[in-house]
């Protein structure tokens, strides 16, 4: 496989009906060192090396995918390729980039048009993988092509959090609700498991919580409407949380959220592009649009959206 650059990818989530979508602009980001991601900009992201973004571009336009879904089997897989393991069978026996198993790759291997396709190769291998995804239903049913992929649904979970990260718009938010609930890297509290199950929480609110879980653990998860007062403390205003606007995280990366847990301040920086409108931590630091504030905050992550 071929080295590249590390390029930047952008960003959009879609909020279904009966929900408002934060402000976006519609514009196309240019990466650092060349790769243009299409589509409705949200924010960028850095992980993409510019030839595999490329492949994975065209190769979802041939075959009519969306190219977030793509790249985001690509990073859960391979990490774009960037991972040495891929570079040898693992046990179960995938290979390559795209880790597919030889007698998959061998019904699939025709996608790019090369006389010696390769699991091995990115494009023989990015192109097999767009072409699976396409036959399995990928734009109709996500949950079904990617099981069909990998039956594991940890790993669909993970793959929906990492393609709403680069770009793609769910069908519809029972999606969001089941990547939550599934995610490997989300340890909600009983109850408000009991709300994602029973759809009481925003779309707004699962979205952040799956872009900050592509990166880090999120534990004990919770409030979200259950367990959370009506009003908010010491006052006569009603909660986000009473709508399901809202949520708060106390673990992160298996510590407590405090002053002195960097990884928790990394979950802002990734939460903020999901626009929320408040922001509860330890850190007295400014984010654009967003209420700021520590009162109470010390030992919790909180994030908030108005109707």
């Amino acid at each position: 496989m071929k080295k590249a650059a590390i390029a930047a990818a952008v960003i959009c989530f879609m909020v279904p009906p009966l929900f408002v979508v934060a402000g976006v602009g519609v514009w196309v980001a240019q990466g650092m060192d060349g790769y243009t991601a299409p589509g409705r900009a949200h924010a960028v992201t850095s992980d993409i090396p510019i030839e595999m973004g490329g492949l994975y571009e065209r190769a979802a336009e041939r075959f009519g995918i969306p190219w977030p879904m793509l790249a985001a089997v690509g990073r859960v897989e391979c990490r774009h390729g960037l991972d040495p393991r891929c570079s040898r069978p693992n046990e179960a026996g995938a290979e390559g980039p795209m880790q597919f198993l030889p007698a998959t790759f061998a019904r699939w291997s025709w996608a790019s048009g090369s006389p010696a396709p390769s699991p091995y190769d990115a494009e023989d291998a990015v192109y097999a993988a767009a072409a699976k995804l396409a036959a399995d239903g990928v734009n109709g049913d996500p949950t079904k092509a990617l099981l069909s992929y990998n039956r594991s649904r940890a790993y669909v979970a993970d793959v929906m959090a990492w393609a709403l990260w680069y770009g793609w718009s769910p069908p519809d938010s029972s999606l969001l609700r089941e990547s939550v609930l599934k995610h490997p890297r989300i340890g909600l509290r009983p109850g408000a498991a009991a709300d994602v199950e029973a759809g009481r929480v925003d779309p707004r609110v699962l979205t952040v919580l799956l872009f900050a879980a592509t990166e880090h653990r999120l534990s004990h998860v919770g409030p979200f409407v259950s367990g959370h007062s009506y009003f908010v403390a010491g006052t006569g205003r009603p909660s986000n949380h009473a709508f399901g606007r809202a949520v708060d995280i106390p673990v992160v990366d298996g510590k407590p959220v405090s002053p002195e847990n960097r990884a928790a301040m990394r979950v802002i920086e990734r939460a903020r592009y999901a626009e929320p409108d408040e922001i509860g931590s330890p850190w007295p630091k400014p984010v654009d649009g967003a209420h700021t504030f520590t009162e109470g905050h010390d030992d919790h992550l909180h994030f908030g959206w108005r109707p």
